[in-house]
């Protein structure tokens, strides 16, 4: 398949380049020089090309936070000659890019993998810095005259080619060189740094990424198509200043907890830095300051003989359903699975003969043409629905194996008389049985959804050799022959459609249930911390962009868990409506509330849970739970 994503790539930069030199190059120039509106031109028509491929996630909450920490990178990057822009694309595939004039697209499924915050940074940063080295402009000046040989290229290619081997538009539309690359991972590290982040957690991604790549290599094959060696990446990155062990790196990263209101990293920071520099008096100050807003935990709530048995009992009954519920999900975790690899394989034989057939393809063949475009766009939906299984089957498997966790931490702060743990259980005993229903439902639809998925590629696979097979042989298509043809394009098209929507309404459901999952977990974790400590208050707030007031106020009617929901929809509900200011103008027609029944302002549990899971990381990080 990598075959077929590069001749998408190289093909459909060859398109974008013809006509931004036919508007802008004369054929007596000795120099061919592209400036920035050039740039931001070209940078556009391929955001457009990737954003209506793959589609953008347009929930404020992750899309938001991206964004601000996207932009802090950019203030710092050295270029301000553009105007960036960061977007989530609706992919769950491990990816980033950027395209020329500032845009940048992180994939959700780059946000499943990270762990933190400094993570993104890390990602993001090195896009930002392909941007500001202007690598993307340095390629294409270097391939701008060869271009001008392709003026008669037929525009087909890039009308059908784009879905072909999945990567649309784009996401390998340049090759950057192994300079240009390494120059990117320079300044990403350099400008994440600065912000604060931890610069090795540039060098943890990375190691998480060959550690996956030995056990789940499909999961990460458009990564590593378009980002250079990892093993190389981590050699490298390791000698750069920004992940060396000192007192100044220390410090910064310390001072980039205390703003997430990570206090108890910060003070492991600073305490660091004072060992390599035990003189210095500012970082001593920030220390204490950091020390006296670790959360606290207040005293144990009392908990009676009775109740630890009874919730002791609850428990056990729990652990039997979760014990039938993960007995029943491994039978259909596997054919999941075995599905998945199937229809990769499909895909790839599909590919290889589509680009194949690319060379042959013209539209003065109305009939073939028309073929060829409706199995180019049958592939994009296979390519969707194999990313939607991969995603439900990652979060059930995530899902269970936490809701296993949780249950053993409660049951030991039951067992120790922990009278807060007590009430906990009872939430998740109440909200167990339905959470395990949605996810054991959503598996098993998107378990037989795998199977129709697999045979429509299956199908697609056989049309596409079906239409080589017919370019390359002497004697034109039959009428019978294109029936037949036109009968498996059919049939394919329609199961994937199908299957795109049913897959992706199996990963909602089980994604509901892991953010549910999720937020048990956040309301266990705080239990025992008081009401205005402002340090859980200010994670939560620092993830959904909310004042750290709103969150507080909701946390004295609410649990946590749910005070952080409710501050999320107060988000999505602002966000709406300041869209529609600045479409209508500042009216107050314009600023009235969005309909509540418009779905765009309720949580979307698959985007919600990846940014609620990074939330609670860092809780169970800054909570002690000794």
């Amino acid at each position: 398949m990598n075959n077929a994503r590069r001749t998408t790539a190289s093909l459909l930069t060859a398109q974008a380049l013809t006509a931004l030199t036919l508007a802008t190059v004369s054929p007596a120039s000795a120099r061919i020089d592209i400036g920035r509106d050039i740039e931001k031109g070209l940078g556009r028509m391929v955001a457009e090309e990737i954003e209506s491929t793959y589609g953008v996630v347009e929930d404020p909450l992750l899309t938001g936070w991206v964004n601000r920490v996207g932009q802090r990178l950019a203030a710092v990057s050295g270029r301000t000659d553009v105007k960036y822009s960061f977007k989530v694309l609706d992919s769950d595939e491990v990816n980033a890019t950027a395209a020329p004039g500032g845009y940048i697209f992180v994939n959700r499924g780059t946000l499943r993998f990270i762990h933190s915050e400094d993570e993104l940074a890390a990602v993001v940063g090195h896009e930002v810095g392909h941007v500001a080295g202007k690598h993307a402009m340095k390629q294409l000046n270097a391939q701008l005259i060869g271009t001008l040989a392709l003026l008669g290229f037929q525009a087909i290619h890039a009308e059908t080619l784009r879905t072909v081997g999945g990567l649309a538009g784009g996401l390998a539309m340049l090759k950057f060189s192994r300079d240009e690359e390494n120059d990117a991972d320079r300044r990403g590290l350099k400008n994440a740094t600065a912000n604060g982040y931890e610069g090795p957690a540039m060098l943890t991604f990375f190691q998480r990424l060959q550690d996956t790549e030995k056990d789940k290599p499909s999961s990460l094959e458009v990564y590593f198509l378009t980002h250079p060696p990892t093993g190389e990446r981590i050699r490298r990155v390791g000698h750069e200043p920004g992940t060396a062990d000192t007192a100044a790196n220390a410090a910064a990263a310390g001072d980039g907890y205390a703003q997430r209101s990570l206090y108890r990293q910060a003070a492991e920071s600073y305490r660091r830095s004072l060992k390599l520099d035990p003189d210095n008096t500012a970082v001593k100050q920030r220390l204490a300051d950091a020390f006296v807003r670790i959360p606290q935990t207040v005293a144990m709530l009392p908990l009676s003989a009775d109740s630890k048995a009874q919730r002791l009992r609850q428990l056990a009954s729990l652990s039997d359903e979760l014990d039938t519920a993960r007995a029943a999900s491994d039978q259909d975790l596997k054919k999941l699975g075995d599905s998945q690899k199937d229809i990769e394989q499909e895909l790839e034989l599909a590919a290889r003969s589509l680009s194949t057939v690319s060379n042959f393809v013209s539209r003065r063949d109305t009939l073939q043409y028309r073929e060829f475009v409706r199995m180019a766009r049958s592939f994009d939906q296979a390519a969707k629905v194999g990313g939607n299984l991969r995603a439900a089957r990652d979060a059930s498997e995530e899902t269970l194996k936490e809701l296993v966790r949780l249950r053993t931490s409660m049951q030991h702060a039951v067992e120790n008389g922990d009278g807060a743990a007590a009430r906990q259980v009872e939430g998740l005993v109440m909200s167990g049985p339905e959470l395990l229903k949605d996810l054991t439902n959503g598996l098993r639809s998107a378990r037989n959804e795998g199977g129709d998925a697999r045979q429509a590629a299956r199908t697609l696979h056989l049309a596409a050799d079906s239409l080589l097979s017919f370019y390359r042989s002497p004697l034109s298509l039959t009428g019978g022959q294109y029936n037949i043809l036109d009968l498996q394009v059919s049939t394919a098209q329609d199961s994937l459609h199908a299957a795109v929507t049913a897959s992706r309404k199996a990963l909602v459901q089980i994604s509901r249930a892991r953010l549910d999952t999720i937020l048990r977990r956040m309301n266990f974790i705080t239990r025992s911390t008081p009401e205005d400590d402002p340090s859980p208050i200010g994670i939560v707030a620092h993830y959904l962009g909310a004042e750290p007031a709103a969150v507080s106020l909701m946390r004295d009617r609410l649990e946590l868990g749910d005070a952080a929901l409710a501050v999320a929809q107060d988000q999505i509900v602002k966000y709406w409506t300041d869209q529609k200011r600045s479409k209508k103008g500042d009216s107050k027609e314009a600023a009235k509330a969005p309909d509540p029944n418009d779905p765009k302002m309720k949580i979307q549990p698959e985007n919600a849970s990846v940014l609620f899971d990074l939330m609670v990381r860092d809780l169970e990080r800054e909570i002690s739970t000794q």
